[in-house]
C-alpha cells in the first residue's frame, strides 16, 4: 500500500497545477477493463482500480485542459490533454506513468461518453466511456476500453 500511496503522489505531481483555480470540480471512482487489444497480461479484461478526473473548464488542477488518472494495485498513469476537454477520437495526451519507475510515455486517449455530457460546479457524479492507446507504462500497442462510475470529490 506504501508504493501505491507513494505512485499516487508521483503521478499527480507530474500534472501542473493551477493555483488560480483553488476550487477544483474534481471527480473519483471506479472504472473497469472492459476490451482489450495487443495487451498480453498487463491488462485484461475486467481489471479494475480507482480513477480520478479533473475536467476542463470548471477549475480543475490540469490548468485549461483535462486530466485523468488510473490508479491500480502496482502501477498509476495519468493523462492529461494540453488545453480543452479529451476528444471523442484518439488523441494525443500528456502521459506520466509508474510501476518500476517512473517516465513519461506516449499514449493517446479518447473520451467516447460523458453523461452528463456538460459538467459544471454543481455536477455531483459522471459516468465515462473511453479509450487508451498505450495504456501504461509498459504498454506500446496496448489499446484498452473504459467504463467509470465518479462521484464529486469534496475540496
Amino acid at each position: 500500500m506504501r508504493y501505491v500511496c507513494c505512485a499516487l503522489a508521483l503521478v499527480f505531481a507530474a500534472l501542473p497545477f493551477n493555483s488560480a483555480n483553488a476550487q477544483s470540480v474534481r471527480f473519483e471512482g471506479t472504472y473497469v477493463i472492459k476490451a482489450v487489444n495487443g495487451c498480453g497480461t498487463d491488462a485484461v479484461v475486467g481489471d479494475a482500480g480507482t480513477m480520478r478526473y479533473a475536467p476542463a473548464g470548471v477549475g480543475n488542477p490540469v490548468a485549461t485542459g483535462s486530466g485523468i488518472s488510473f490508479i491500480r494495485t502496482f502501477a498509476a498513469s495519468a493523462y492529461s490533454s494540453a488545453s480543452g476537454p479529451f476528444q471523442p477520437t484518439l488523441t494525443t495526451v500528456n502521459a506520466v506513468g509508474i510501476f518500476n519507475n517512473a517516465s513519461s510515455f506516449t499514449a493517446s486517449l479518447a473520451l467516447t461518453f460523458q453523461d452528463p455530457t456538460t459538467i459544471d460546479a454543481s455536477t455531483q457524479a459522471v459516468n465515462l466511456r473511453g479509450q487508451v492507446a498505450n495504456f501504461e507504462i509498459n504498454g506500446n500497442g496496448c489499446v484498452v476500453d473504459f467504463e467509470a462510475a465518479l462521484i464529486r470529490r469534496p475540496n
